[in-house]
């Protein structure tokens, strides 16, 4: 495997598949970065709530947090990833 890229949360690697040779890509999800994840959010949207009470702020930060973090944790959900990926390579075949 070819180390390809990384971030906080995943690493991702190029292979090929010995029995085919086709070129893969795999993503490797750090262990407990979910749990980490989450708790960071509860923070944040924790201190969103104190902040929602400065005049000054006329944002509602803590659904823009929830919508945010809503998207996070569908990035982290692998196999609905490949549903999706799968999905989009059907439509483009057919």
């Amino acid at each position: 495997m070819t180390h390809t890229t990384m971030c906080v949360r995943v690493q991702v690697y190029k292979a090929r598949m010995q029995e085919t040779g086709d070129l893969v890509v795999v993503k490797v999800q750090r262990p407990g970065v979910l749990e980490g994840i989450s708790r960071d959010l509860f923070l944040l949207r924790t201190s969103a709530k104190v902040f929602q009470f400065i005049p000054l702020i006329q944002s509602d930060l803590v659904g823009l947090l929830d919508t945010w973090a809503l998207r996070f944790f569908n990035e982290l959900d692998y196999v609905q990833e490949v549903i999706s990926l799968s999905l989009s390579l059907w439509h483009v075949l057919m």
